[in-house]
């Protein structure tokens, strides 16, 4: 069931992440690397944004969200809240 839904951590910093930025599938929606690892940073997470990362590609490919992929320095993510 875990490889299904993710595991605990996973789904609670992907939740997290959800509280700022909407995962839309749209390829035109697109947020800079940089302001996601500035998210992770000061999240406190407690882990890399390497590690992140990691997280939310596999939550993405579960969820079939085919579209949310890493172009050069830039993820298609939209910013759905303010600073």
């Amino acid at each position: 069931m875990e490889d299904w839904i993710g595991d605990k951590d996973d789904m609670n910093y992907v939740c997290m992440f959800q509280q700022r930025f909407e995962i839309t599938n749209n390829i035109t929606d697109f947020t800079k690397s940089a302001e996601m690892d500035n998210w992770v940073q000061s999240s406190n997470l407690g882990i890399s944004f390497q590690k992140f990362t990691n997280y939310l590609k596999k939550h993405c490919t579960i969820h079939g969200f085919n579209n949310v992929k890493k172009y050069k320095k830039v993820f298609k993510i939209k910013i759905i809240m303010g600073g």
